[in-house]
């Protein structure tokens, strides 16, 4: 039964990774600043640690040593990820946005944390695991449709200052 949740599992978050990815590259200019790339950098995160988990423990779903060194090994990538790049929000008055980014990263960092301790003891955790990495996956869906919304688009540039073709259908 695992199995079947863990192979569906990984590449479900790996298609939300991919779909992070085209939303990035559809507005680049407005992902450019630090602060943005940090942000888009954690959203990614959110989709590829629980897929590279999920990927990695059915390499041998019957061993519990490969599961567990894997689940440690990305959950403290991931718990390291997530204090590198912290939520880029400072402002003096938080807006909905910024409370809404501070708890999903801290429920984030919780949860790696609890990925990374559950996997120490050799007990077969495996579906707790696997709840813990769908909240971490909806925290990232989550966390994704917010910086959807809240990134403006870049500013329109005047079509006077555009070179363009000539009446010949020379460029100027």
């Amino acid at each position: 039964m695992l199995t079947g949740f863990y192979t569906a599992f990984s590449p479900a978050c790996f298609s939300l990774l991919g779909l992070w990815l085209v939303v990035i590259q559809i507005n680049t200019d407005t992902w450019r600043n630090p602060p943005s790339q940090k942000q888009a950098y954690l959203v990614a995160l959110y989709f590829a640690a629980p897929g590279t988990m999920s990927l990695l423990a059915l390499i041998d779903p019957m061993s519990t040593v490969a599961w567990r060194i894997v689940f440690i090994i990305i959950s403290v990538l991931g718990l390291a990820g997530m204090i590198l790049y912290a939520s880029p929000h400072q402002q003096r008055h938080p807006d909905a946005l910024e409370v809404s980014d501070r708890l999903v990263h801290w429920l984030a960092i919780g949860l790696y944390v609890a990925i990374a301790v559950l996997a120490v003891p050799p007990l077969h955790t495996l579906r707790i695991e696997g709840v813990l990495l769908t909240v971490l996956l909806l925290l990232g869906v989550h966390l994704a449709l917010m910086q959807m919304f809240a990134v403006k688009a870049p500013p329109k540039k005047p079509h006077g200052n555009i070179p363009g073709p000539d009446a010949s259908g020379q460029s100027r």
